[in-house]
């Protein structure tokens, strides 16, 4: 069960959306996946990074429907595709607010390497047994992905 460990870490490999200039978002639920966290303010976050030797600009926000794992729109050509890790921390206890911190690397859509890093919260405490990922529009086409559980 999602109980048995207190932090997970999801490992995301090579996720390649079907449409170019997307987002890679997640989302949370504390019912076993039934229903997600997706309210206009469920989630604040902030997340900055750098392509290839320029900073990119912060992304923020203190009302948002999802948490961003890359906040950048990214290229849909076979064989870049995003790669991330997750962290998810304390998710079975119900007094804190679920938090994430987030490490990605894509190329954007001008075909920037671009790596991102960043944290982002429930805002409302909850256990969490669920993690949705999704791109902002379409489906995935393509990727891999691992969890991994610790104390």
């Amino acid at each position: 069960g999602y109980t048995a460990y207190k932090n997970k870490l999801l490992v995301l490999t090579s996720f390649i959306p079907a449409t170019a200039n997307v987002d890679l978002r997640c989302t949370l639920s504390t019912n076993g996946g039934s229903s997600y966290d997706t309210g206009a303010s469920d989630y604040r976050f902030a997340l900055t990074g750098f392509t290839e030797g320029a900073v990119v600009p912060t992304n923020s926000s203190a009302g948002a429907a999802y948490l961003p794992i890359n906040g950048d729109g990214m290229i849909n050509t076979a064989g870049y595709g995003c790669n991330a890790d997750i962290v998810l921390f304390d998710t079975p206890n119900t007094a804190l607010r679920p938090r994430i911190r987030v490490s990605s690397e894509f190329n954007n859509v001008t075909n920037g390497y671009t790596t991102k890093q960043g944290h982002g919260w429930r805002v409302v405490t909850q256990d969490t047994d669920a993690i949705r990922v999704f791109f902002s529009s379409g489906n995935i086409t393509s990727g891999t992905w691992v969890l991994y559980g610790y104390n």
